[in-house]
């Protein structure tokens, strides 16, 4: 289990500080390279059919519309750079991505060797379709004491 603290919750709405924007916190997540995302759904255009594009968006480039709030913690089961198992269909690989959505579920994104030609693959799971198998890269820094720099950049060069 990893703890993660963000600096918005949930449901709330943004603007980002760069395109301008806006729309509602619909999840939030970090990534094996130590960056926190917001997903950020911005409302229907009554003009136009369908539902606008979500845009991920990092944390230090989204600022609330209103309100102030207070940083909050999601404890997660799994760390980024641990190695999983698909539970649905034995794919196997390192958890690059990490989100907690709006109505509280775990996704991870798991990245392998799933191809014939080794390519890699990205795949979605829920926490409840994956099982822990090692440390994966979290196990390959801790070997690797002397190595000088952010944990973020040492995973990155696992991958």
């Amino acid at each position: 289990m990893s703890t993660v603290t963000f600096k918005y919750p949930v449901g709330i709405e943004v603007i980002c500080k760069q395109t301008g924007i806006k729309g509602s916190v619909a999840a939030r997540g970090d990534l094996v390279n130590g960056a926190i995302r917001y997903t950020i759904q911005p409302k229907k255009n009554p003009k136009s059919d369908g539902c606008p594009d979500q845009w991920e968006i990092d944390e230090q480039n989204i600022k609330p519309i209103k309100g102030k709030y207070s940083p909050s913690t999601h404890v997660f089961k799994y760390r980024t750079g641990d190695r999983v198992k698909s539970l649905v269909n034995g794919f196997e690989g390192i958890i690059v991505v990490r989100t907690i959505s709006l109505n509280g579920c775990e996704e991870y994104l798991v990245e392998g060797q799933f191809s014939k030609d080794n390519k890699r693959v990205r795949v979605g799971f829920f926490l409840q379709e994956i099982k822990f198998v090692n440390s994966g890269l979290n196990k390959e820094l801790e070997k690797e004491k002397s190595y000088v720099g952010c944990s973020a950049s040492r995973k990155e060069r696992f991958l």
